[in-house]
């Protein structure tokens, strides 16, 4: 057995703010919620889609998104390796996975900053590709890896160009 109100009868509940808010805004609203929805009508809670950048936007750079593909091309192409390097060492192996990660993440937030923090988060972007090398090199000395494809130094050396280019 449902039970179903026609019309929908209109919920009121008060509302209050704190007082530490600004004295031009009320202290109380109401807030009225239907007990039903007609069939009609639907409620999606869902975000809607964020739209795809457009030359236009000021925070749209295809050198960054360039940038940012690449590195996760990168990170794709260190999987094995990192494997590698953890059976070995862990602490290297995470030390490794978070230096890399970081990289297109920074970039993707200094792609949708602005002044300052973009140039700081594109900086912490290089310092995360430079480490990403470093730990590398470490795994290398260690014997940890025999070698490292060309390819996937040549493609973090691009990040690292690319970064270097743009902090200056």
């Amino acid at each position: 057995m449902s039970l179903s109100l026609s019309p929908p009868l209109p919920l009121s509940l008060p509302l209050s703010l704190p007082l530490s808010l600004p004295l031009s805004l009320p202290l109380s609203l109401p807030l009225s919620l239907p007990l039903s929805l007609p069939p009609s009508l639907s409620l999606s809670l869902s975000p809607a889609p964020a739209p795809a950048p457009s030359p236009s936007d000021q925070t749209w750079s295809p050198i960054m998104l360039r940038i940012y593909e690449t590195m996760l091309d990168v990170l794709r192409m260190l999987r094995p390796v990192l494997l590698q390097i953890e059976r070995h060492d862990k602490d290297l192996g995470n030390q490794l996975r978070r230096a890399s990660a970081s990289v297109p993440l920074n970039i993707a937030e200094a792609s949708g900053s602005a002044g300052g923090t973009r140039n700081v988060r594109y900086r912490t972007a290089l310092g995360s590709a430079r480490e990403t090398g470093a730990c590398l090199d470490v795994a290398l000395a260690l014997g940890y890896v025999e070698s490292v494809d060309a390819v996937l130094l040549k493609r973090l050396d691009e990040v690292r160009a690319v970064l270097v280019k743009v902090v200056r």
